[in-house]
């Protein structure tokens, strides 16, 4: 299972960041008040866009071990981030569901890495992934995060024009 090892990393990176919604930059609001709705998808996607740009240049072929050390660092840079930023307050409840979950995750993913490892069974290896805690969280997060209006954009590098 070699090749869905070699491809957690970006999977996982790319599955933490899909609650995320897209924009161009923004920030805290100028009084330190929670950001509108637009300002705190144009946020979430400046930091998702800059942890992906700096996790893409990663060889996931070449070395699985340093992947994975550099996709938990990335996992963890996108927790601090979120951590600065005053979401809008109908969904500040999801925003720390959604911390709480890429943090988790970081947490996981080594022990994932192991595990896919040990397996020769593709429908063994979805069955790791998606019996996470921390992904199951993360796609509940995600699913109110869209009903609440809030655009998913799967594509942590892009940007919606």
């Amino acid at each position: 299972m070699r090749r869905a090892l070699a491809l957690l990393p970006a999977v996982v990176l790319a599955f933490a960041v899909a609650g995320c919604g897209g924009g161009g930059d923004g920030g805290n609001g100028a009084d330190g008040s929670p950001l509108s709705k637009a300002e705190y998808e144009t946020k979430i996607q400046t930091i998702v866009k800059d942890v992906g740009e700096q996790f893409a240049d990663v060889d996931i072929q070449e070395n699985t071990t340093e992947a994975i050390d550099q996709a938990v660092d990335a996992l963890e840079e996108i927790a601090d981030e979120l951590e600065n930023v005053n979401p809008p307050e109908e969904i500040a409840d999801l925003h720390r569901d959604l911390i709480d979950g890429i943090r988790g995750l970081a947490d996981e993913l080594p022990g994932f890495a192991e595990k896919l490892e040990a397996t020769e069974d593709p429908s063994e290896a979805i069955s790791i992934l998606f019996g996470s805690e921390s992904i199951q969280k993360l796609a509940q997060v995600q699913e109110k995060l869209k009903e609440a209006g809030y655009t998913i954009e799967l594509n942590e590098t892009e940007t919606t024009p």
